[in-house]
């Protein structure tokens, strides 16, 4: 069974495609289930010998879910912060030289323009 195996580097580079299109799709619970398998599959590959092209190519697909990583982790973290600030009691204004203003209390009163 053990010629069946399929070779590190080509598990690797399945997987990172998969987080790949977990990131553009932002499936975040794929995400969290392929972190061990990815995990395992990296330190399978440090065991092995890859061919140098290989090697680069995983390089070049890390990186790129490196940076769609993070960008989705910023998204994440302002989302957390808009909803935050939606949710505090505060009411900000802005006075007439455009400077925000802080502090006062929302009322729950709701002013329209007609």
């Amino acid at each position: 069974m053990m010629g069946l195996r399929k070779p590190a580097s080509k598990y690797v580079t399945e997987l990172l495609e998969a987080q790949h299109n977990a990131l553009l799709r932002g499936d975040l619970d794929v995400l969290g289930r392929m972190a061990p398998e990815l995990e395992r599959a990296f330190t399978r590959l440090g065991q092995e010998r890859g061919a140098r092209d290989t090697m680069e190519q995983i390089k070049r697909a890390a990186a790129r879910n490196a940076r769609l990583l993070k960008a989705a982790q910023a998204g994440v973290s302002s989302a957390r912060a808009r909803l935050t600030a939606s949710r505090s009691p505060e009411l900000t204004t802005y006075g007439a030289d455009g400077q925000s203003k802080t502090g006062a209390p929302a009322t729950g009163r709701t002013f329209a323009r007609r």
